[in-house]
């Protein structure tokens, strides 16, 4: 496991590696909820009553995850080859158990043709694929992305795309982003939105065209914006341009359904804008995106 500090420069103690490993399972048993239920959205559930190539039904592998997650239940503590002791050690043991039935369903998904269907939506995420991503992270100690986390808080069928952490949970107008965002950075060029070209994959970001060179506007939209947050690592997504005289920022935003859009915010820049107002907008977007940062060094 990668060594963790304290501000003081202190080493990670017993007790809070042990509250990151209870961390962990508790991350997995959200994705582990997320799949079952759409195990069942599908009508998938006959089909994961049949055997893995270990003897027992995909469906038993199931069960286990749910088990090891389970720190109140000592079963799980008695699979495997010995013992484990002291709590520190049980904790680990859970996670190694939950990567041997993760092995598993992913064997069974691939064996049994599941893997497009397993590319679809669910509804905490843009694909039931990433929930068993996120599982294989969360029980990987060596890896620490799992430990920022957190659970999901809303489904795409709420009408609600953002976990917990976000400025801007119940979204935004573009109008009222704009009043926004010419009260935080004064000078701007202010707040635009174009649609998102067809052609997008993760980590690209363009514009579509749109009648205005100003942008689409929110009877154009007709829906609330919200910076997507549905998957619980988030889809931070924005791109800075620098020309000659103007800095541009681009960013993904979403509607309610889910459909993508480019906001564009940007300035002029002729060398003279304080690095403050720059590194301020970024660390706007990181907390809109919801992992905010705070600024504590100077940029040059």
């Amino acid at each position: 496991m990668k060594s963790q500090t304290f501000a003081d420069g202190g080493v990670m103690s017993k007790k809070g590696e042990e509250e990151q490993l209870k961390h962990r399972l508790s991350m997995i048993e959200d994705d582990i909820e997320a799949i079952r239920e759409f195990i069942k959205d599908k009508g998938l559930e006959d089909t994961f009553e049949k055997n893995t190539s270990y003897g027992e039904s995909a469906n038993t592998s199931l069960n286990n995850i749910e088990i090891a997650c389970d720190i109140n239940d000592e079963e799980s503590l008695r699979w495997g080859i010995g013992s484990s002791k002291n709590e520190l050690q049980q904790l680990k043991h859970r996670l190694l158990m939950i990567q041997d039935d993760l092995n598993v369903i992913k064997e069974f998904i691939k064996n049994n043709g599941l893997e497009d269907i397993f590319e679809e939506k669910t509804s905490y995420s843009d694909s039931a694929n990433t929930h068993i991503n996120n599982i294989e992270i969360a029980s990987d100690i060596c890896d620490d992305e799992a430990l920022s986390w957190k659970k999901f808080s809303k489904k795409f069928a709420d009408g609600g795309l953002m976990a917990d952490g976000g400025q801007f949970d119940y979204g935004f107008t573009i109008r009222g982003m704009n009043e926004t965002l010419r009260s935080k950075f004064p000078d701007s060029f202010g707040f635009s939105v174009y649609p998102l070209d067809n052609n997008y994959t993760a980590g690209t970001l363009k514009r579509g065209e749109t009648q205005s060179y100003k942008g689409l506007s929110d009877a154009d939209v007709k829906s609330k914006l919200y910076f997507p947050q549905y998957k619980r690592d988030h889809e931070i997504n924005y791109h800075i341009k620098q020309g000659g005289e103007n800095t541009y920022f681009d960013f993904l935003l979403e509607d309610e359904n889910g459909k993508g859009y480019v906001g564009t915010f940007g300035f002029k820049d002729q060398g003279d804008v304080p690095a403050s107002y720059i590194t301020g907008f970024i660390a706007f977007l990181q907390e809109a995106y919801g992992l905010p940062f705070t600024i504590e060094h100077t940029v040059k």
